[in-house]
């Protein structure tokens, strides 16, 4: 099982841009012989991330959707388009990362029309928007569209 504390202070630490501590913490944390599977990817995830930030080197992450709903979650939007540029991910998974990177600088209308994209490319887009964090609380605004 997991050290909350732990992994609160290592999340601390990246938030306030401590990316060297940070790195140091989310590696204690990795030592964990009993680490949840999927608890163990995000924080190595994090921990590359706080990596190649200490090293100067934030240009240097992998173009992966994990890297990139990283980054938008902890608002580094700049960062995350340049990465969703380098990505070479199936065109409507692209298309509704960029939705998403729109919802959270506030242009839901370009995000609705976008995700109106990415439905057409594949159906299977409408359920996890529906199911998304990020599009949910849209649902009964701009967003409203996907309960039809």
């Amino acid at each position: 099982m997991v050290d909350t504390k732990a992994l609160d202070q290592a999340f601390h630490l990246f938030t306030k841009q401590e990316y060297a501590k940070a790195k140091a913490a989310f590696g204690e944390i990795l030592k964990d012989e009993n680490l949840e599977p999927s608890v163990r990817i995000r924080v190595e995830q994090f921990q590359k991330m706080a990596e190649s930030r200490s090293n100067g080197k934030a240009d240097a992450l992998e173009a992966s959707v994990p890297n990139v709903v990283a980054l938008l979650n902890q608002g580094s939007f700049d960062e995350a388009e340049k990465l969703l540029g380098k990505a070479q991910f199936e065109k409507d998974l692209a298309i509704f990362l960029q939705a998403q990177l729109e919802v959270h600088r506030g242009n839901v209308a370009k995000a609705k029309e976008l995700l109106v994209q990415a439905i057409q490319m594949n159906p299977d887009n409408k359920g996890f928007a529906i199911n998304s964090s990020v599009f949910g609380p849209h649902l009964k605004d701009g967003l409203s569209f996907l309960l039809d």
